[in-house]
């Protein structure tokens, strides 16, 4: 019986989602204070923690940093 969602993302695709090396994913997800689910032997991202994964991804091809990303998401959450 399947517990994850059909719409969950699973973390070995993110390296190619990405175009980073796994190390790297895992960093990111550790950035952003992010626990992927486990199904058996994957593990799973939720839809909202996928998109706080491209939102990250989109900020740094865009020249920023993690570090920014994450002050600025605090700062819009404060607000």
């Amino acid at each position: 019986m399947d517990l994850h969602s059909p719409q969950d993302f699973p973390v070995n695709q993110l390296s190619d989602r990405y175009d980073l090396a796994r190390s790297a994913v895992y960093t990111r997800l550790h950035q952003l204070d992010i626990t992927p689910h486990r199904m058996g032997r994957r593990t799973f991202l939720t839809p909202p923690d996928l998109a706080q994964m491209d939102a990250l991804h989109r900020f740094i091809q865009a020249g920023g940093t993690a570090p920014e990303f994450l002050q600025r998401r605090g700062q819009k959450e404060v607000s």
